[in-house]
């Protein structure tokens, strides 16, 4: 269990660097917002014991989707017109 989250934070890292590279503190920041609310809305939690490991992978999941949608769309900008 603990080499998961281990490779999930991996993951979350590197989604987190991505997002710094694209826009900086302020994007980071908005994508976590984000994130975290679907989460909430999503998987609830009262806060009382470890993270439920569902939340910890969704959280970890959408950081990564949103550096992967917002790095294509970047790098789409830059490309000439067809």
């Amino acid at each position: 269990m603990r080499e998961e989250y281990d490779d999930i934070r991996r993951l979350q890292d590197k989604a987190e660097v991505t997002l710094l590279g694209l826009g900086g503190e302020p994007l980071l920041a908005d994508v976590r917002a984000v994130a975290a609310a679907y989460v909430d809305r999503r998987l609830p939690w009262d806060g009382r014991g470890a993270e439920p490991r569902e939340r910890v992978i969704l959280y970890g999941a959408l950081l990564c989707r949103f550096a992967e949608l917002l790095r294509n769309r970047t790098t789409a900008a830059r490309l000439p017109p067809a």
